[in-house]
C-alpha cells in the first residue's frame, strides 16, 4: 500500500489501478496480512481461517501440509452457488497440490495472463469466479530496463549485472533468488535504494501490462459493469524501513 498512488505514493507506480479501480471503486485503508509469506497468507484469503486453523504453512523439507478437504474454500462456496470457478496462477507457493485447487473447476499454473484472457473471451453463460495470481512484483526484481530507467535514479552496476545474468536463464527461482541477493549489500544505502526502486518499477510494469490488459478485456466484452474486481496482495516487502 505504501507504493501505490491510491494511498498517497507520488512516484507514478500505479496509474491504472489509481484511476480505474481506486477512483471508481472502494479503497480499503486498513488491511492486515495474516502471514508475511505467500502460502499461508493465500490460504487464509481463500478460507477465511488463520494459519493456526487451516494448517497450511510454508514449504518444508519432506511432506508439506495440505488443506484438509473438509474445509470450505471460497471457490467451493461459489461453485455450490452456480459459479464457474477458474484459477490462473504462477504456481510455486500457491501450487494446487497444497490444496489451493480445492473447489476450482480449472486450476492452471503458468502463462496465466494469456489463459485468463482466453477464458474471458470464451466465458460460460453462468457467473464466474476467476482467481488471477502473479509474481511480477516479487524478488528477484527484474522489471524491463526501460521501466527501471524511469524510476531508478542511481543504478548499482553489480546488481544490474546480476539481473542481466538472471534474464539469460539460470535454472529456476531459487537459483535466481540467490544470484540476485548475493549482489546486494544490505549495509549499503545505495544498494537498498536501488532495490527499492526496482520494486517500484515492477509495480509500474504490472500496472501497465497485466492489470491494464485484464481491465481492458472486461471493458471490451461488456463485462466491467457487472464484474466485481478485487485487487489485493498476500504480503508486502521490507527495505530496511525497520532496520
Amino acid at each position: 500500500a505504501d507504493r501505490l498512488g491510491a494511498y498517497g505514493y507520488r512516484r507514478g507506480t500505479s496509474p491504472t489501478l489509481d484511476r480505474r479501480l481506486a477512483a471508481e471503486g472502494v479503497v480499503f485503508e486498513h488491511a492486515w496480512s495474516q502471514s508475511p509469506k505467500t502460502t499461508p497468507s493465500h490460504m487464509t484469503m481463500l478460507t477465511s481461517l488463520y494459519e493456526s486453523v487451516h494448517g497450511v504453512g510454508l514449504w518444508e523439507h519432506g511432506r508439506a501440509p495440505v488443506l484438509n478437504p473438509r474445509v470450505d474454500t471460497l471457490a467451493e462456496i461459489l461453485k455450490n452457488a452456480g459459479y464457474t470457478t477458474v484459477a490462473f496462477t504462477a504456481g510455486g507457493h500457491v501450487h494446487r497440490d497444497r490444496g489451493f485447487g480445492q473447489g476450482f473447476d480449472v486450476y492452471k499454473h503458468g502463462d496465466q495472463l494469456r489463459r485468463a484472457l482466453a477464458f474471458l473471451d470464451g466465458r460460460p453463460r453462468q457467473p464466474f469466479f476467476l482467481f488471477f495470481h502473479t509474481y511480477e512484483v516479487h524478488d528477484p526484481y527484474l522489471p524491463p530496463p526501460e521501466t527501471v530507467a524511469r524510476l531508478a535514479a542511481d543504478p548499482v552496476p553489480k546488481i544490474e549485472r546480476a539481473m542481466e545474468r538472471i534474464r539469460t536463464g539460470v535454472g529456476g527461482w531459487e537459483h535466481a533468488h540467490r544470484i540476485f541477493w548475493d549482489s546486494v549489500d544490505p549495509a549499503s544505502p545505495r544498494d537498498v535504494r536501488f532495490v527499492s526502486d526496482l520494486y517500484d518499477a515492477g509495480i509500474r510494469r504490472m500496472d501497465a501490462t497485466t492489470l491494464t490488459a485484464l481491465l481492458d478485456r472486461l471493458d471490451a466484452l461488456g463485462l466491467a459493469d457487472r464484474t466485481l474486481v478485487v485487487f489485493t496482495s498476500d504480503h508486502g516487502e521490507a527495505f530496511h524501513e525497520h532496520g
